[in-house]
Parts: C-alpha cells; sequence; structure tokens
C-alpha cells in the first residue's frame, strides 16, 4: 500500500514535500495497525471451526419451519446479546443498526442495480445470557476445545440456544454482538454464516476507547469507519466471501492483485471505510449467495375513519419515473404492489368515491408492510 502511494506521490509534483511527509506517516499508522488487527487479532477461518461444533449446531430444515419461510425474503439477523453481569445499552443496540443500515447502503453501491441485504425487524434482537462476561473468554467450549477458540464457541452456543440460529442457515445470516472481552490470542469474526462480534467492536462504534486483548498492545484508534468496515468484512465472511488470494505477506501483503486487492474490504480496506470496495470476484460471490434483492413489495390496508377497511378502492403507484401502477383493495382493504425497485421514490394515492386520502411518499429499501393509508 505504501509502496502505491509512494508513486502516487512522485507522479504528482505539485504536492508539497511536507504534505507527501505527513501522508505517508498517516498511512504507515495505518498499515501497522491493519496489519495488527487484522493479521494477528485472531480472525476465524475455515480450519479453525472444529467439525463436532459444526454438526451441533448446523441448521436443520423442518416441514413446519420452512413452509413458514417459503417465499420470503432471506435476512440479515443482528443479534445483541448481553452477559448477566452485565445491562442493556441503548447507544450499543443504536449503533449497530446504525452501522448495518450504512452498509446495506454501501453494499447497494458496490453490487450496482439495486442490489442489497434486508434486515431483520427489528434491526437489532436482544437477549441476556445466563453467563457472565468473563466465561466467554476463560471457560472450555469443550473438553477438546483448544483455548483459541472458546470465545467464539460459547458466544455461538449461547446466541444459537436464545435465537434458533445455527449454521448455514439458508434462510438468514447471523451477526452475534456480545458485550464480552475477548481473551489474547482468541478468534472472532465470520464464516459459514454467523459472525461474532465482542465489545471492541460495540466501543468502536460509540466512539469509546477499546481495551487490547493482550497485555502490551496499542488501543485501535482507527476511528469510527473502521469498524464500520470491519463489520462489512465479517458479513461478507458469513457468506464464505474469502481473503483476497495470496493476501499476508511481503509487498501489498503478498496479494496476488497487488495493491488494488489488497486495499479492497476483505483485506486492509476495512480500516479506510468508506473509501474501500469489493473485488469482482466478491461481488458474484454475494450475488450467488440469493441473499440479495433490488426489488421490493409494498402492503397495506386502506382504513375508514371509523378503523374499518376500504372495499373495492383502489390505490394508485406513481414511480419517480412516471410509470403508474393500481392495486384494488380486497373486501378487508388490503392491497399490495410488487416487484418495485429497491432505492426508488413511490407515491401512494389511495382512491375511493366516499374518501378522500392524502398521498404517502416513500423510498422504500426492503419489502414493507403495514403501509396503511387513512382517510380524512
Amino acid at each position: 500500500m505504501r509502496l502505491f502511494f509512494s508513486w502516487f506521490l512522485s507522479s504528482n509534483r505539485a504536492i508539497t514535500t511536507a504534505f507527501a511527509t505527513c501522508l505517508l506517516s498517516v498511512l504507515s499508522v495505518y498499515d501497522s495497525q491493519a496489519q495488527i488487527n487484522l493479521l494477528a487479532s485472531g480472525e476465524i477461518e475455515p480450519k479453525d471451526i472444529r467439525p463436532e461444533f459444526l454438526q451441533k449446531w448446523q441448521y436443520r430444515p423442518g416441514p413446519v419451519r420452512d413452509l413458514l419461510l417459503e417465499g420470503a425474503q432471506r435476512r440479515i439477523r443482528l443479534v445483541y446479546l448481553i452477559p448477566a453481569d452485565k445491562s442493556v445499552r441503548t447507544d450499543y443496540r443504536s449503533a449497530v443498526a446504525d452501522a448495518f443500515v450504512d452498509l446495506r447502503e454501501f453494499y447497494r453501491q458496490q453490487l450496482g442495480n439495486g442490489y442489497s441485504f434486508v434486515l431483520s425487524s427489528p434491526a437489532v434482537e436482544v437477549f441476556q445470557t445466563s453467563h457472565i462476561s468473563s466465561y466467554y473468554s476463560a471457560n472450555a467450549s469443550s473438553q477438546n476445545a483448544p483455548q483459541y477458540i472458546w470465545f467464539w464457541e460459547n458466544a455461538l452456543a449461547d446466541g444459537f440456544s436464545l435465537t434458533g440460529g445455527g449454521f448455514n442457515d439458508p434462510n438468514n445470516r447471523w451477526v452475534f454482538y456480545i458485550d464480552a472481552d475477548v481473551g489474547c490470542g482468541q478468534v472472532i469474526g465470520g464464516n459459514a454464516g454467523v459472525a461474532v462480534m465482542a465489545a471492541n467492536d460495540m466501543r468502536g462504534l460509540t466512539g469509546e476507547q477499546n481495551i487490547p486483548s493482550c497485555s502490551g498492545q496499542q488501543p485501535d484508534n482507527s476511528g469510527h469507519g473502521r469498524w464500520v468496515g470491519g463489520a462489512g468484512h465479517e458479513l461478507a465472511h458469513t457468506f464464505n466471501v474469502p481473503h483476497p488470494p495470496g493476501c499476508g505477506s511481503g509487498p501489498n501483503y503478498g496479494c496476488n492483485g497487488g495493491a488494488f486487492a489488497a486495499n479492497s474490504l476483505m483485506w486492509v480496506g476495512y480500516a479506510f471505510y468508506p473509501n474501500t470496495y469489493f473485488l469482482p470476484e466478491d461481488k458474484q460471490m454475494l450475488l450467488d449467495s440469493g441473499f440479495f434483492y433490488n426489488t421490493i413489495s409494498i402492503t397495506g390496508r386502506v382504513i375508514r375513519p371509523d378503523g374499518r377497511g376500504v372495499a373495492s378502492g383502489q390505490v394508485v403507484l406513481l414511480s419517480q419515473g412516471g410509470a403508474v401502477s393500481y392495486s384494488n383493495t380486497n373486501s378487508f382493504g388490503y392491497y399490495r404492489f410488487v416487484n418495485l425497485t429497491a432505492g426508488a421514490a413511490y407515491t401512494l394515492q389511495a382512491q375511493s368515491k366516499s374518501f378522500n386520502f392524502d398521498p404517502r411518499h416513500l423510498t422504500p429499501l426492503e419489502d414493507l408492510t403495514g403501509i396503511d393509508i387513512i382517510a380524512r
């Protein structure tokens, strides 16, 4: 990365020597910090997942469960786990939700054509666990589990038990934020449809000083974007998007794609978020997962002043491009529009011989339900 910027500066003589020195100094800090945080922090890799743990918590389909989910949008499930000795932090919950709303737009811009992921509602689910925060790093997750995996497995075991989640869930990707600190050398992060994020990730999202997991390690003060970017990096890992080929050592960290690959979100680019990107092969993997949509639906009800539905009414949908669609209400007043473009602006106008309605203006990013239109 430094080689790339050195070339850039030498090719632009208008940039002053003082500015160049300052810029390279800043980049050196980011480079070393990125190496510490990503290359040596203990990020989960496929080889770290023990087959017996994977088998125990593998998603298992069921006829009733799958019938209820048939045709439903696949979603990102964000879970905030609160250990028994901690209390809910509303700022943590809000910060996680805000980060993924931001990431949803980053993914949309990167994937193009309006494609992005769908968040569950509420965006962040909150659960209290039965263990204190120190339990996750200090207690063996099983008799044969190496210490470096204890935190990741203990957090997932509690998270799966509370939510019904599992590895490689075809309908959900699970991201568990737990208010507990990882031990030195222990792994966190994402793979096989799930991700575990620790207390430092929430501290970073709220502007708090993070706490290094190893004695003598410097705190990560890269800024808010680094923690949003880190979440986006781990989310992509839940879809098994890998690090760029060869990344790990040497110039550009050995990345086969050089500086372009090294600065992508799936390597050190997460520290520069939002000034990063997906590689073309990363985008294709994400799109092939079936979790990314560019069409949405709007469903709601046209309601009389007394609360009853308006039967045999009509709702007109006007798009920002001028196209007009119509939906007739059923006997209970319900209407529905499908195959709409995510992120486009729409105006809904209900029509009835007996009532007047104010228009509703929407820019939906995902399926909307309960969009009721009430008569004046």
